[in-house]
């Protein structure tokens, strides 16, 4: 006698590999469930060059976008409200399958890290994504607040969130977020980054230097000349040591 398993009881229960991935605003973070750490953690940031738009290649992770190359922009793929979808996909191929993970998308479901303030039209993008171009087999979104809370062996807790760009309040009962009893505010570490680095730039400015980052220097001496640099992706150096000092 032959059984049929069906695969909604294939992608249930304990024993289901999965993959756990969290896109925060700083770090994305790529796993798989079961473990104890990420396999993989990578800049929320995307590279690209201004020369070719018509055949665009963004770099995603920290060595691609050490590497130096003129007129390379490095940009976050959220402004405000605004996501960029071509960034939020280089980043899931980058982490998942390309030089992360390296596993088959179609083999594993995904468990997605989200913020209880994401809105549906969000999640109906990324679902459009993964299911079309990656076929992942099943997606689940389960909220940040909810992960932590569990992860400490509690199904009640009020969980405090600092991020990069915000920082959350939410109370998590019997397992399940309460949103109308959350908060949020945009005070987080890129805001303290910025109090940090206006420090560094006054006391700077008052003996006539400037931060430089890595590659404008060439041991002790300074080389202005040696890569004509965007200035996102100086900024983006520079932000890089301002977080060593903070």
């Amino acid at each position: 006698m032959t059984t049929v398993i069906s695969p909604q009881t294939m992608l249930c229960g304990d024993e289901i590999r999965a993959a756990v991935i969290d896109i925060g605003d700083s770090f994305s973070r790529f796993g798989t469930a079961g473990q104890d750490l990420p396999r993989h953690i990578l800049k929320t940031n995307v590279g690209y060059t201004t020369e070719d738009d018509s055949n665009r290649k963004y770099l995603v992770g920290d060595t691609s976008l050490r590497f130096i190359k003129s007129n390379m922009e490095i940009v976050k793929p959220y402004d405000k409200d605004i996501i960029n979808w071509d960034h939020i996909e280089a980043i899931f191929e980058n982490g998942l399958l390309d030089k992360g993970m390296k596993v088959d998308s179609t083999d594993y479901p995904l468990m997605l890290c989200e913020s209880i303030f994401t809105s549906s039209q969000n999640k109906q993008k990324l679902l459009e994504i993964l299911y079309e171009k990656m076929s992942t087999p099943a997606t689940y979104f389960m909220a940040n607040a909810a992960l932590s809370s569990f992860s400490a062996g509690r199904s009640n807790s009020l969980v405090i969130d600092v991020g990069s760009s915000s920082i959350r309040i939410t109370p998590v009962i019997d397992g399940y977020t309460c949103k109308r009893a959350s908060i949020s505010t945009n005070r987080g570490g890129n805001w303290m980054d910025s109090l940090v680095r206006q420090e560094i730039d006054r006391r700077l400015i008052l003996n006539g230097k400037v931060i430089h980052p890595w590659y404008e220097l060439d041991g002790n001496k300074t080389v202005t000349n040696k890569i004509t640099a965007c200035h996102s992706y100086r900024d983006y150096h520079v932000r890089d040591i301002v977080r060593d000092v903070k």
